[in-house]
């Protein structure tokens, strides 16, 4: 079964729309000289004056091939010319030829496409080509656009070396790889810039918008939404929600946040002393949640803070 067909497969109820309409085979293309051989490739190969020798063989998955009279062949990441110059030492080594003239020519180069998808500026199926990487890929659709998510995803199929990104999640027969572009942009983490592989799908997801929650003795609690770019400060958090009430007690604030690993941390924050500039200000992080206590009634709201689980619920437990 064509590799493509079983992406199809795999890709159609995990994957986004625009990953599994990658999957669809690349059109035909004239491969450069440095093209490397893969699976689903078709070859035509030939030798003068052995005419039996002459046909049209399909690399196998595991990067094979079966040639008459040599046998069977490792033609995976090989160049059309190694393999011409391998065939034609065979041959001779068998004295089946002389002096051997064979020509390897690629008539169907379904392996070596690579895929971005996605919000970058022109999505599409590109040629693989010798040490691209992640960057070239993304340089090749035109680069990303306002609307572009950091973290993007690379799916790439299972059991086949390559340098990896070091966190990856295994779904089905693929395996898809996080990746930061902010930090690769800033050249905080050069591992990230992944050197490609024929097949490989670069997806670009829209960005979600991100948000904290303000709530307690506010003039209009509940979520706000946060600017790309834009740092929010403590001290203005409350004024985005309306500003307190009469009966807000600003000194007893509370902010409770998740760190990446789901731990819940909760600290005491004086918004009084830092309206006032008393109290060193900080940034508000996305699903952040703002607490500001008030009368015994809105007080017992804080109680509902003990038993959230997770940022997830917040729009519950304001409603």
């Amino acid at each position: 079964m064509s590799r493509y067909v079983l992406l199809l497969l795999v890709v159609s109820a995990t994957y986004p729309q625009e990953v599994r309409k990658a999957a669809e085979p690349p059109q035909a293309q004239s491969p450069p000289l440095d093209y490397r051989l893969g699976p689903s490739d078709v070859l035509s190969i030939s030798v003068l004056g052995l005419k039996d020798f002459d046909r049209s063989v399909t690399v196998s998955n595991s990067g094979r091939i079966r040639v008459p009279h040599i046998g069977i062949l490792n033609v995976l990441d090989m160049t059309t010319l190694q393999l011409e110059t391998d065939l034609a030492r065979r041959l001779r080594e068998r004295n089946l030829v002389k002096d051997p003239w064979v020509q390897v020519r690629v008539t169907a180069s379904r392996s070596q496409a690579v895929y971005v998808l996605g919000e970058v500026i022109m999505p599409g199926q590109y040629l693989l080509k010798d040490g691209m990487r992640v960057l070239d890929l993304v340089s090749l659709g035109l680069g990303v656009n306002d609307v572009t998510s950091t973290q993007v995803y690379l799916y790439r199929q299972r059991g086949r070396d390559s340098d990896q990104p070091s966190t990856t999640d295994r779904l089905g027969m693929y395996e898809v790889a996080h990746i930061d572009l902010q930090e690769l942009f800033q050249g905080k983490k050069p591992e990230l810039n992944v050197r490609l592989q024929g097949g490989d799908i670069l997806y670009c997801p829209e960005k979600k918008p991100e948000f904290f929650y303000v709530i307690g003795d506010l003039v209009k609690p509940g979520p706000i939404e946060m600017i790309s770019g834009q740092t929010v400060m403590a001290s203005r958090a409350v004024s985005w929600a309306g500003g307190p009430t009469k009966t807000a007690k600003l000194s007893k604030g509370i902010v409770l946040r998740y760190d990446k690993t789901g731990a819940r941390q909760e600290f005491a924050v004086d918004f009084k002393a830092l309206l006032a500039g008393k109290k060193a200000d900080f940034a508000i992080l996305p699903n952040d949640v703002v607490f500001i206590p008030g009368s015994a009634g809105k007080t017992l709201a804080y109680g509902l803070l003990s038993i959230v689980p997770g940022v997830g619920t917040m729009s519950a437990v304001m409603r």
